[in-house]
Formats: structure tokens, C-alpha cells, sequence
């Protein structure tokens, strides 16, 4: 249940903040045999390197006028969800091309612990 309020989470601020005529993307692959690596990747507007160095920090919300204002608690409760899972959540953008969300977790092929 967790994992799925994560991915409701990016995918949906994706969405909601990305002008007309963009996409979201979302890929996932196995890397090195030890990690599942799922990226929600959207070409919007992008963030700026200042305000990704922020972005899981709990009450932090965006200053730019083009988003959505939130809680600031969203991305912080992903960080915390998907820590849980033992993985590692990290962003990757360039202003005016692209934000790429990544989720590394634990590849367990046979649902072993």
C-alpha cells in the first residue's frame, strides 16, 4: 500500500504540473541484479538545481508561480515510505527539459527477505 501512495504521488504532481502537450514516462528495469529502478520521467517545465537539493525535505514547497502549491509533505512521505522498503529515492532534472524521478529498491526475484 505504501509503495502504491508513492507512485500515486509522482505520477499525480507529474501530471498536475506539466503544461499541455507534455508526457509523463515511466520505465522500470533491473540493475546489476540487485536493484529494481522505476523512473517516472515527465518533459515539462523541470527544476531548478537549488530547488531539487530541497525537494524531500519535509513542509518544503516549490516558490515557482507554474506549480501547484502543496502541503510540502508529499515527496517527504515518499522519501520516508520508500526508505522503509529499504531503497533510495532521488530526482534528476534540467530546467525547461525534463524531471525524472527514480526509485531504487531491492531486487528480490523470488520474494524472499
Amino acid at each position: 500500500m505504501a509503495l502504491t501512495r508513492v507512485f500515486m504521488n509522482l505520477i499525480g504532481n507529474a501530471v498536475e504540473n506539466i503544461p499541455a502537450g507534455c508526457r509523463v514516462d515511466i520505465s522500470a528495469d533491473v540493475v546489476d541484479n540487485t536493484w529494481v529502478e522505476i523512473h517516472i520521467r515527465d518533459n515539462g517545465l523541470g527544476i531548478t538545481t537549488q530547488e531539487q537539493a530541497h525537494l524531500f525535505e519535509r513542509y518544503h514547497t516549490s516558490m515557482k508561480d507554474t506549480r501547484k502549491l502543496g502541503s510540502g509533505l508529499g515527496l517527504h512521505i515518499c522519501k520516508m515510505f520508500v526508505e522503509a522498503h529499504k531503497g533510495e529515492i532521488d530526482v534528476s532534472s534540467v530546467l525547461g527539459e525534463y524531471t525524472d524521478f527514480i526509485i531504487r529498491l531491492p531486487y528480490n526475484p523470488k520474494g524472499r527477505d
